[in-house]
């Protein structure tokens, strides 16, 4: 997080000696979030390079090694047209001779009261007293541009720990310490005094950290308060860790330290559970499960029930994905797995089945009870009569249903699973339609589905 001071500017003088303006100013608004720095006339640039242009120069005072810095667009909601867009960067030890640091865009200003910025251009070991900003384009504002702020990073220009901050405000920090290091959290502490005795009403506190090795900065502020807790860190990691603070328009850090924090237990490998289908449609269907935390991934396989055909897999890292080359009125089975040290760990030695027909409905079907009747519906669709053909495996009695699609039920019947054979199912006196003949026992509720269109034509 980092703290937004708005630049104090009066019209023909420079305050601080922290940035030159050039152009005609305008006042500022007196809220900090909308608070800008606007111009509607071009002037001649200090980097002959560019012409009369609009621009923005900050002097540091001295020459300074930077690091990376943070900008504000124009905030205003009346004036986000007007924000700096495409820019040239450049910089100089002494005002004369510039050289390019390159073009970027800046991003349009968001116009709300929480407007936190973003990373301005990544200025690390270049050595400078002048930076400029020249605007080569705005967000559609025919002649005025504007920018809120520009804050940079500065490095130490002694190998000191505790730097002088600048010429305005002199402190130093003492007492820089970790404590309290568990797998995700550390509170890091310090102590921070003006050699002068005469202390500031107010200060904050900048603390960046990362894992060692990589380049982007997190980064937590400290108001006043001189600690910090550090949370949702990765266990048994090193982090690199500096402390900076804010004195007008210069943030200045501390040299990098480090800490490690302690190992985590290690995650137990289990497989997925919970696993949902919905989202049917005549040929796609939503599978979806549990999250396994200790996995990188899921492997999904499946195929059709009873099929010889080889299992179609399909990755994801998300603990859902959409199957979208499914049949229509037709049985699935499915097994998911996920990665555990390298090796796949599938869900169950049986599959999840589930049945989808072409009113967009899906049931999940008993892992026992698909091969218990193979059973078949003809003609279809059908004036309304129509041939229930099944061959039972096992002994017991089986229900047959026939629902409308708002679930209302129209016929109902048995037949004896143990023995093959046939029989009609009459729709002649219900109007036309579509229509669904689900099966079920008294072991396993559901069976199976299939739909029935009815047709007078």
């Amino acid at each position: 997080m980092t703290i937004m001071k708005s630049i104090l500017i009066i019209c023909g003088s420079i305050m601080l000696s922290t940035v030159i303006f050039a152009q005609q100013c305008a006042e500022p608004d007196a809220t900090i979030w909308q608070n800008s720095w606007h111009t509607c006339q071009k002037s001649v640039n200090p980097n002959p390079a560019r012409g009369t242009s609009h621009w923005i120069q900050y002097d540091l005072g001295q020459v300074r090694t930077l690091s990376k810095s943070w900008i504000w667009n124009t905030n205003d909601p009346s004036r986000l047209d007007e924000g700096f867009k495409e820019v040239q960067i450049d910089f100089s030890v002494d005002g004369e001779t510039w050289m390019n640091f390159g073009q970027m865009v800046f991003p349009k200003g968001k116009g709300t009261a929480v407007y936190g910025g973003f990373p301005g251009p990544d200025l690390s070991q270049i050595n400078a007293r002048y930076i400029l900003i020249t605007a080569l384009s705005n967000y559609g504002n025919a002649s005025c541009y504007g920018l809120t702020e520009v804050k940079f990073n500065l490095l130490p220009n002694s190998d000191r720990d505790t730097p002088e901050l600048n010429e305005i405000c002199s402190a130093y920090f003492e007492g820089i310490s970790v404590d309290e290091v568990g797998e995700e959290e550390a509170l890091i502490s310090w102590g921070f005094s003006f050699p002068d005795e005469e202390e500031e009403d107010y200060f904050y506190f900048p603390v960046q950290f990362r894992p060692r090795g990589t380049q982007e900065w997190d980064g937590q502020l400290a108001e006043e308060a001189m600690s910090v807790i550090l949370e949702e860190l990765e266990p048994n990691t090193t982090y690199e860790y500096r402390i900076g603070t804010v004195c007008g328009e210069l943030i200045t850090y501390t040299n990098i330290r480090t800490f490690t924090t302690e190992e985590g237990e290690v995650e137990d490998c289990e497989p997925v559970s919970e696993i949902e289908v919905e989202e049917v449609t005549d040929g796609s269907a939503l599978i979806y499960w549990e999250e396994v935390d200790a996995t990188e991934g899921y492997l999904l396989a499946y195929r059709e029930v009873d099929s010889e055909e080889e299992w179609q897999t399909k990755y994801t890292v998300e603990p859902f994905l959409e199957l979208s080359d499914l049949q229509a009125e037709t049985d699935y089975e499915i097994y998911i797995a996920i990665f555990c040290e390298e090796e796949e760990l599938w869900n169950d030695e049986t599959p999840l089945y589930f049945s989808t027909n072409a009113g967009g409905t899906v049931t999940n079907i008993d892992p026992v009870s698909a091969s218990e009747i193979q059973w078949q519906v003809y003609p279809n669709p059908s004036r309304g009569m129509f041939i229930f053909d099944w061959q039972g495996n096992s002994s017991g009695r089986v229900t047959y249903r026939v629902l409308d699609s708002m679930g209302r039920q129209h016929l109902v019947g048995n037949i004896n699973r143990q023995s093959s054979g046939q029989m009609r199912i009459d729709l002649l006196g219900i109007p036309d339609g579509v229509y669904f003949l689900q099966l079920s026992s008294e072991e396993y509720p559901l069976l199976g589905t299939r739909r029935l269109v009815k047709i007078s034509q």
